[in-house]
């Protein structure tokens, strides 16, 4: 026969083994994750054809610091490969996975076809840049992924 005693502690036993089970479950999602979007892999660079221009994003790196200034270096030309000058090149960084606003920069053009500018992630995570090139009255973009870290 059960105690009344024996029950109650069973039962503490109980509840916290469950406890103890549902915090070692919930470390070890957010451990998957946070390993997950790490490890996916980022180039520090980007290229795509938009219209009749090969647009291309480069970073020293696949990985951004939050919160500091990160180098975009565009290179803007056109399908024979001759630099595109005189464009109007801007940079809208966000994180695809969570709304936590947007930061924006303008790129500058330092020698023909070449534009570069600092941009600034704002959280640590999966990240993109929105590369727009605006030429000749039509607006052209490249998505470039990469990871904001601390």
């Amino acid at each position: 026969m059960h105690t009344k005693e024996g029950r109650s502690s069973m039962t503490r036993s109980s509840l916290f083994l469950y406890t103890l089970v549902i915090v070692c479950v919930v470390l070890c999602a957010a451990l998957i994750v946070s390993r997950k979007a790490s490890s996916q892999h980022y180039s520090p660079t980007s290229v795509a054809t938009s219209g009749p221009y090969t647009l291309q994003v480069q970073m020293a790196s696949a990985e951004a610091k939050v919160l500091k200034p990160n180098t975009f270096t565009v290179s803007v030309r056109e399908a024979n490969n001759t630099p595109v000058r005189g464009a109007s090149v801007s940079i809208a960084i966000s994180m695809p996975d969570m709304f936590c606003g947007v930061s924006t920069a303008q790129a500058e053009e330092v020698e023909p076809g070449i534009y570069r500018g600092e941009g600034i992630p704002l959280m640590a995570g999966r990240s993109s840049a929105e590369v727009s090139v605006a030429l000749n009255g039509h607006k052209y973009t490249i998505e470039h992924p990469f990871l904001s870290v601390r």
